[in-house]
């Protein structure tokens, strides 16, 4: 079925809707209450009936959000982001540099070779490495 602005709606025996517009964008939604969106641009979007969220775009970025507002993205070339619903983020990278902030703005950073770095909202800084420890 085609309508006039040219979308066109496909609903099969098992209650998949399928709806195409005219710049090749699709939204499925199947009998589980699963929606994916597909743009032209090749991004894809899923939200399942747990609200969970996935999106995949073309350049390989993958972002999954849940219903606690939990987000991950991970991207093409490794690194991945998780914030949660208190505001703490925590970034890992393909270096093995590991980041956390935390909703109160203190922030610690890890790096592969061990050495680790942490300031806390008043300014505060603590610098741990192989040699022992500073407080700035």
């Amino acid at each position: 079925m085609i309508n006039q602005e040219e979308m066109m709606v496909i609903i099969n025996q098992e209650g998949t809707i399928v709806m195409i517009n005219q710049e090749r964008a699709m939204v499925i939604i199947n009998q589980e209450g699963t929606m994916i969106i597909i743009n032209q641009e090749g991004t894809i979007v899923t939200i399942n009936q747990e609200r969970t969220m996935d999106i995949i775009n073309q350049e390989g970025t993958m972002v999954i959000k849940n219903q606690e507002e939990t987000i991950v993205s991970i991207n093409q070339v490794g690194t991945m982001v998780i914030i949660n619903q208190e505001g703490t983020i925590v970034s890992i990278n393909q270096e093995g540099t590991m980041v956390i902030i935390n909703q109160e703005g203190t922030i610690v950073s890890i790096n592969q070779e061990g050495t680790m770095v942490m300031i806390n909202q008043d300014g505060t800084i603590v610098l741990i490495n192989q040699k022992g420890m500073m407080v700035m």
